[in-house]
């Protein structure tokens, strides 16, 4: 069978930076937020702290992660945009429970490839994309 990568007391899942962000830094979520973004520095992929205590650090940050049914906002009238990515399976793989299939991931468009400014800022102006400066709301990067 298939190797069990349980956690260990000393795995390290969440970091809080000096700017309140809380990033999701276990080793499967950190490689796949580099690969998503392409940002060799990434940690990890932050959480959203924004929100009531059912959005706020439940989910990935609505910034980043536009459309990602693990992000805080579902919309109805968007639903053809929801998409599993390698990010949260790599989370169910990173928890020991789970044995994903990456091949059947969908691709997260939003920010794919943008680098490091939007998924490692603090905040952002509009808090829903970071672009040129001053650039608000939700844009596909792609």
């Amino acid at each position: 069978g298939m190797p069990v990568n349980y956690p260990t007391a000393s795995t390290t899942i969440l970091a809080v930076a000096a700017s309140g962000i809380r990033t999701v830094v276990t080793p499967r979520v950190a490689a796949m937020a580099r690969a998503q973004y392409g940002c060799s520095n990434a940690t990890g992929m932050p959480l959203e702290d924004k929100g009531s205590v059912s959005t706020a650090y439940q989910h990935w940050k609505q910034r980043v992660a536009f459309g990602e049914i693990m992000g805080p906002a579902l919309s109805l009238t968007q639903r053809a945009l929801f998409v599993v990515s390698n990010i949260t399976l790599a989370l169910l793989e990173d928890s020991g429970w789970y044995f994903p299939d990456y091949s059947l991931a969908s691709t997260l468009p939003w920010d794919a490839g943008a680098g490091c400014a939007n998924l490692m800022a603090a905040v952002c102006a509009g808090e829903e994309y970071c672009g040129a400066a001053g650039q608000e709301g939700c844009t596909y990067a792609g």
